[in-house]
């Protein structure tokens, strides 16, 4: 009676997956420490420095008495370079380091950010204006991806202005509309385990990070774009606040609501005004 041959293909294929699942495994578990270790900044130079702006020897990254780096010296190719960043701000602080921060740990950044971590980020208010440039550069590269934030026109003067306006200036449109979860937000998550009783003016920089999501996520179709926003919200606030995704969710939710509901009863309150002045 002949013998059964294994399956040689079956069994290499298993243990192919095999493999490949325990380098995903590897490679998320490396992830999450990432996202969870705060930068680490490397120990002060014990060498001995010659400060060629005061002229003192000294030892550290930074001489004690005029505040000159240690190792500047003639100029350079990179010297050019570094100039041009001290034009947008970045001669210290990178505006790629903090957006892949953000993209990759957003909770923790903020976090880290709002509880004093800020010598490393670029500043927010700035960096939400440079993306809004830069992404309505790509939309007028590409006017595919155009399109009006908030409705072009509703019949009132002012509130058509106000839309136009926002639809011309997407970082300081999608900021407005952050800043309607400001106080819910707050109210929601002031009892957070990972970050309890955050200050109102705190939350004003949570939802500028938040702006700089919500305007990158404008590069993507209606639909994407909204998938992208919530799921990011969503995540960041997990990871900010230290809630489990239920306990983020429906508080979350309910910051959404009350979100919605103050922006409609200002807008009906608008039309209502303008109606009544119609009539006068």
């Amino acid at each position: 009676m002949a013998t059964k041959k294994p399956n040689i293909g079956w069994l290499a294929s298993k243990a192919n997956m095999q493999t490949c699942y325990m380098h995903i495994k590897d490679w998320y578990v490396r992830f999450r420490t990432w996202q969870r270790t705060p930068m680490q900044y490397p120990l002060e130079s014990q060498e001995v420095h010659h400060c060629v702006n005061c002229g003192h020897d000294f030892t550290g990254n930074y001489c004690p008495y005029c505040a000159q780096q240690a190792g500047v010296g003639r100029i350079t190719w990179r010297s050019i370079w570094q100039g041009i960043m001290v034009l947008w701000g970045m001669e210290s602080r990178s505006l790629l380091y903090s957006l892949v921060q953000l993209l990759g740990r957003p909770g923790y950044f903020i976090r880290e950010y709002i509880s004093g971590h800020r010598q490393v980020s670029y500043p927010p208010v700035s960096l939400l204006v440079i993306m809004g440039v830069v992404v309505n550069l790509i939309r007028w590269a590409f006017p595919s991806l155009a399109k009006e934030m908030v409705p072009a026109t509703l019949g009132v003067e002012l509130l058509d202005s106000a839309f136009l306006w926002m639809n011309e200036h997407i970082e300081w449109n999608m900021l407005l509309w952050s800043l309607m979860f400001v106080f819910p937000t707050w109210f929601m998550f002031r009892k957070a385990p990972a970050y309890p009783k955050h200050t109102l003016p705190e939350g004003f920089f949570i939802q500028v990070f938040m702006s700089i999501i919500g305007v990158l996520a404008l590069l993507f179709s209606d639909r994407i774009s909204m998938i992208i926003s919530a799921f990011y919200r969503i995540e960041a606030y997990r990871q900010l606040f230290g809630y489990g995704w239920w306990g983020t969710l429906w508080r979350l939710t309910i910051v959404t609501i009350c979100a919605f509901a103050f922006v409609l009863i200002v807008l009906i309150g608008i039309i209502i005004g303008d109606a009544v002045s119609d009539t006068i």
